[in-house]
């Protein structure tokens, strides 16, 4: 089937929890941009419609008032699954011990989510590769610097081509990230 209601309310919903939020870069993207490119992503990759509903959705229960329990009563117990699969601690501080601990938690999930959480990262890489291209300074858009976040994603690298068999979408992942270290490079 082509046209799916669960994607289509999912991306709604999205949409809407989203509405006002920004990119970091570049500036005064819309949030829901990231949602629909992490969506795209899972889609190609020939994953089914519930991890596409809950790429669009991934972010909701970390960064919006959506709960848990409304996003179950609404898309069901697997999409609510995945995306607690791929959420992170908020609460934990400081940043490294959070990334610690999401990796540890992305190193224990079924394989589903591990490439929903691969999918989110492979964009937030392609953009922030774009951010270093452009000449500025992570650290000012982000509470950490470019070494910092490299090492979580060169980290994540081993996670998602352990978990996803070296799938294409892992090897994309690992080469976006040496994309990264190249682009990096540049500029320390």
């Amino acid at each position: 089937m082509i046209y799916s209601k669960l994607v289509h309310e999912a991306a709604e919903v999205a949409a809407k929890l989203h509405e006002g939020q920004f990119r970091k870069h570049p500036e005064g993207t819309p949030y829901f941009s990231h949602l629909a490119y992490v969506a795209l992503i899972l889609q190609k990759a020939g994953y089914d419609d519930e991890i596409v509903a809950a790429a669009f959705l991934h972010d909701a229960i970390e960064d919006t008032e959506y709960t848990a329990e409304k996003m179950r009563t609404h898309f069901g117990a697997r999409v609510t699954e995945l995306v607690l699969a791929v959420s992170e601690q908020k609460h934990v501080n400081p940043w490294a011990k959070r990334k610690r601990l999401y990796r540890e938690q992305i190193s224990e999930s079924d394989i589903e989510a591990v490439a929903l959480a691969c999918a989110d990262h492979l964009h937030n890489v392609k953009s922030l590769t774009l951010t270093v291209d452009s000449g500025i300074d992570i650290k000012t858009l982000f509470e950490i610097g470019i070494e910092e976040r490299f090492a979580h994603e060169r980290d994540l690298v081993t996670i998602f081509n352990e978990k996803l068999n070296g799938s294409e979408l892992a090897k994309e992942f690992e080469s976006a990230v040496g994309e990264l270290e190249l682009a990096m490079n540049k500029y320390v």
